[in-house]
């Protein structure tokens, strides 16, 4: 998968979510984000097992496996171009196989997996703003 894609999405998501919960943090301060780590690829495993006494009988799993990789972004918090603080942030990956179902086309399947993909995207950077939010302001104990 092109890694640009899911790039911009966090990016998108972190700056919609930033605007109510990082921005009053800042006070003036600005933040540098660089994503380190990503998940970004997925493998179409098929395993068939064929038996064969009498007759041949054909076992299959068929699934899309995710890369498991968590995200990892580090930031630097700057105030007058000095480095006031700098550390990194690690959000597990959830994602888990997803198995194809009986008649259900590869394409399908795959369409609906990089649909959950996104949402676990929108997730990751969901986790991100939070644990960000702590971090510049360890007193909302909310992000927890």
């Amino acid at each position: 998968m092109n890694t640009e894609i899911p790039v911009r999405r966090f990016k998108n998501m972190v700056y919609t979510q930033a605007k109510g919960k990082l921005i009053p943090s800042l006070q003036g301060k600005q933040l540098e984000l660089s994503i380190e780590q990503m998940p970004h690829a997925f493998a179409l495993n098929d395993k068939t097992r064929i038996v064969g006494l009498l007759y041949y009988i054909s076992l299959e799993t068929v699934y899309i496996q995710p890369e498991l990789k968590d995200m990892v972004v580090s930031y630097k918090l700057l105030q007058d171009n000095q480095v006031v603080k700098r550390g990194r942030i690690a959000i597990p990956d959830s994602e888990t196989n997803t198995p194809i179902k009986m008649f259900q086309s590869w394409k399908t399947a795959t369409g609906n997996h990089i649909a959950l993909y996104n949402h676990n995207i929108d997730n990751m950077a969901r986790t991100f703003v939070d644990e960000m939010s702590h971090e510049l302001d360890p007193s909302l104990t909310s992000a927890r």
